[in-house]
């Protein structure tokens, strides 16, 4: 069965649709016209000869013959002829048409009339190419953008945590733009061989103890690292002392430590030496282990037996919490009465 391709055409059919287009139908339905291109030829006659078209019915193309000027019997009547408009590479001529009337034409500039090709700069903008046309009067240059010059589009950035962003090409470019960019909202922040993400807001310690670090927003909307210097205060009560931290140590402040041993109300150096109003007790400052006490060291007196009144106070005496030292160098706490007006070497003897 014969396959048709409309309702008059089957397959190997060839029909003229008119002069210039011849059709066939092929095997698959398909209709393929084929249009005749007629030659740019220019027809030149002698002189005294002007070429006339001669009219075709089946012809496509147009047929031209050169008859003799005189065989034109009708005579023509010259019309106004307008200006023309030239192009910038063209002069305007004047010259008498087959029926000797006046017209204007265009025609190109000398060669050496010509300007030179616009010249563009040896880099240009992604995509951009130079092309040189010489078809005109004038030989010129223009730029036209080729998107196959364009760079190659990367799929995956190499900073981690930055993504790919892709930007219309703008009025004067060629090629999108393309870029890798930070995550918008967040800080990314080096740490050690590796990066990490940090919130707005969020804070961390710099390598100086005393710097700490806060992802912040600025008012024009980006993010950036900002720091915040840490103040100590160093004054402390008396009898203690301000002790820096020390190099190397992942604190910023210092701390008050005890600088002198303390009684009641009164302050003592280290090694500082004093006894009690009695004379029968000696007190010194010293330091363990960074901890300041007070030994006491009781004298005793022989062969003395105290009367009351004389080697203690009839009313009770106030206690004071000594650490004491024994001859064998053990060392134990306890309360020792001061006295006021007592002292060994006033104890009569028995």
């Amino acid at each position: 069965m014969c396959q048709a391709c409309d309702d008059d055409h089957f397959a190997g059919d060839i029909w003229y649709k008119d002069a210039c287009n011849r059709c066939e139908c092929f095997a698959d339905g398909k209709i393929i016209c084929t249009k005749t291109e007629c030659p740019a030829e220019e027809v030149v006659c002698n002189r005294g000869f002007r070429a006339i078209e001669m009219p075709t019915v089946d012809s496509c193309c147009k047929k031209f013959v050169c008859v003799p000027e005189e065989i034109e019997l009708v005579q023509h009547e010259c019309p106004d002829t307008p200006l023309p408009k030239c192009g910038e590479d063209q002069v305007k001529k004047i010259e008498k048409d087959i029926n000797n009337c006046t017209k204007f034409i265009c025609e190109c500039k000398p060669a050496d009339d010509c300007p030179p090709p616009e010249e563009f700069p040896q880099k240009l903008l992604p995509g951009f190419r130079v092309v040189k046309d010489s078809s005109g009067c004038c030989p010129t240059s223009r730029l036209e953008c080729d998107r196959s010059l364009c760079p190659p589009k990367i799929s995956k950035c190499q900073e981690e945590f930055f993504e790919v962003t892709e930007t219309p090409a703008k009025e004067g470019e060629c090629c999108d733009v393309v870029r890798c960019e930070e995550p918008k909202g967040v800080c990314i922040v080096t740490e050690g061989a590796s990066s990490v993400l940090k919130k707005i807001g969020e804070k961390w310690k710099s390598s100086d103890p005393c710097l700490n670090l806060i992802c912040s927003i600025t008012p024009s909307g980006s993010v950036t690292v900002s720091a915040e210097k840490e103040t100590c205060d160093d004054q402390c009560k008396i009898g203690y002392k301000y002790l820096s931290p020390t190099f190397g140590s992942d604190k910023c402040c210092g701390q008050c430590v005890q600088s002198h041993c303390k009684v009641e109300d009164e302050f003592y150096d280290l090694g500082a030496e004093w006894k009690s109003p009695d004379n029968c007790t000696n007190f010194r400052c010293e330091m363990k282990d960074d901890q300041f006490y007070i030994v006491a060291e009781q004298e005793s007196c022989p062969n003395a037996t105290p009367t009351h009144g004389q080697c203690r106070n009839l009313s009770p005496l106030p206690l004071l919490d000594v650490l004491l030292t024994c001859s064998d160098g053990h060392k134990y706490s306890t309360k020792v009465p001061i006295p006021k007006t007592c002292d060994c070497s006033q104890c009569p003897a028995l």
